[in-house]
């Protein structure tokens, strides 16, 4: 046999370029106290049958995503994913629910020696023994499994005051902890290859759905967890009743997300002025009016207009106001009222008529401290864009020098993002400036003719190598400026008729 050519020349095979980290989709994720839904977890589904089939057809959330999902935007687009999330404003105990197609009681039937081991609050437990053979209903399975966990009485409250019981609605067996508080629960694990656990389906090859137990959540506790499980997504929303000390936590969180997150909820006749008195102190913050009991939220609205915009698509930036909206009831349909909204800054499905037919659309499409929802929303898409190519630039390279190298590697990435902001509409060329304008960018820029790019090329954009000495270690930052015209809509044609 002949020696191996690696002797003499051994080449190594890999691709290179890969990008490590995804943008993320501008969706809505709603905070409910909807029980069904696990704590600490954060629930993506990719369309509204998904919600149904968890949650119930007729809970709040499976008719949100029912909307939600069904709207199709001007350029045929429509949202891709919701997500959602738990807010346990009260001490909540944990669960552990199944969410498979349970087998048909004759299965339950055949177990007489069934074991599986449970683990509640750092206490792991034996199930045996477990016989089903006398069952006659599932209920009479979930008495059967309570009775053998409440013997564990050296483990307390937690695991004696236990019980299980069987949802027939979901068809589902759950089991809730004997005490609220800090207690984490675990999937059911099988003993030696009894199947009991999987049986039961609360294991996590049967996808079970474990919640712990928690004490009460702030606004803050629940904001915060929510952006580390999962940041994936651009506007949110609460399914319940909010107070406007609510909204100040709401609004604090948002602030300090500088541009990240736009938060979507609703007024009505008679809170109106006390809420969006709070909401117009913060950023990011989009007021909806509706008065209808029982109707879709109309936060709904600019959430899914903001799921459903294609970035990707040359002028995919849209427009909130003059969006239709089928399945959402007219707030809105006198003058008297439009007015007072649109100076509140609150937003509403209104109504006009042309020609005898009326029309009706999402307006005045602006956030309650006045910014324009659109610019607000292209600039969430922007954002996310440039931290996502910078970081894959730095996951992708061995090295980035802190030299001129690095910066033209750092200003080729900005430059590919800025050109496709351009492309989308999020950037706009040759967007005439005001004076006060010109005058802002030449002091940012400390050049007289800075203006004269920005007006042509619609940005511009630079980075600077700094030294950052701290604890005897010296720290190279690159540091980016861009600086663009925003892609602005216009709202109303005024016109002078001149008869001759």
């Amino acid at each position: 046999m002949p020696i191996s050519q690696n002797k003499y020349v051994n080449i190594t095979s890999g691709q290179g370029g890969n990008a490590a980290a995804s943008r993320k989709d501008l969706i809505l994720r709603l905070f409910t106290e909807n029980s069904l839904f696990p704590t600490g977890n954060v629930i993506e589904f990719s369309n509204s049958m998904a919600v149904s089939d968890f949650a119930g057809a007729d809970s709040k959330e499976a008719k949100i995503a029912a909307a939600y999902f069904g709207w199709i935007s001007k350029q045929s687009n429509k949202a891709k994913k919701i997500s959602v999330m738990r807010y346990a404003k009260e001490d909540s105990k944990p669960y552990l629910r199944s969410t498979y197609k349970l087998p048909s009681l004759e299965e339950f039937k055949k177990v007489s020696n069934g074991q599986m081991t449970l683990s509640m609050g750092g206490v792991n437990y034996d199930l045996q023994n477990l016989s089903f053979t006398e069952a006659s209903s599932y209920a009479d399975v979930a008495t059967k499994l309570q009775e053998a966990i409440v013997k564990n009485a050296d483990a307390g409250e937690l695991w004696t005051s236990a019980t299980v019981a069987f949802d027939e609605e979901m068809s589902s067996f759950v089991l809730t902890g004997g005490e609220a508080g800090d207690n984490v629960i675990t999937y059911a694990l099988p003993k030696e290859k009894d199947t009991t656990a999987d049986l039961v389906g609360w294991t996590v090859g049967k996808n079970a759905i474990a919640s712990n137990g928690v004490e009460a959540q702030s606004i803050a506790d629940v904001l915060n967890e929510s952006v580390q499980i999962s940041n994936n997504f651009a506007s949110f929303a609460f399914v319940d009743e909010l107070t406007t000390e609510d909204l100040d936590a709401i609004g604090a969180f948002c602030d300090e997300q500088n541009n990240e997150y736009m938060f979507v909820f609703d007024v009505n006749s008679s809170n109106y002025n006390d809420m969006i008195g709070v909401a117009a102190k913060y950023s990011g913050m989009c007021a909806n009016y509706s008065d209808t009991v029982g109707d879709l939220p109309a936060y709904l609205m600019p959430a899914t207009i903001l799921a459903a915009t294609d970035y990707d698509k040359i002028n995919g930036t849209v427009n909130y106001m003059y969006q239709q909206f089928d399945n959402q009831s007219v707030s809105v349909d006198s003058d008297d009222l439009a007015g007072k909204l649109d100076g509140l800054k609150i937003n509403y499905n209104g109504q006009t008529q042309k020609s005898g037919t009326k029309l009706e659309f999402y307006q005045d499409g602006y956030l309650a401290d006045g910014t324009d929802i659109g610019v607000f929303a292209n600039e969430i898409w922007l954002k996310d864009a440039m931290k996502t190519s910078i970081l894959n630039l730095f996951v992708a390279l061995d090295k980035v020098s802190a030299n001129t190298d690095g910066i033209s590697l750092l200003e080729g990435a900005l430059q590919a993002i800025a050109l496709e902001a351009k492309n989308n509409g999020t950037i706009s060329a040759e967007k005439d400036l005001t004076n006060e304008q010109k005058a802002y960018i030449t002091q940012y820029t400390g050049d007289e003719n800075a203006w004269q790019t920005v007006y042509l090329n619609g940005y511009i954009v630079s980075v600077e190598l700094k030294q950052e000495v701290a604890d005897g270690r010296t720290k190279y930052i690159a540091e980016y400026s861009l600086l663009y015209s925003k892609g602005d809509s216009i709202r109303k044609v005024e016109g002078v008729h001149t008869l001759i």
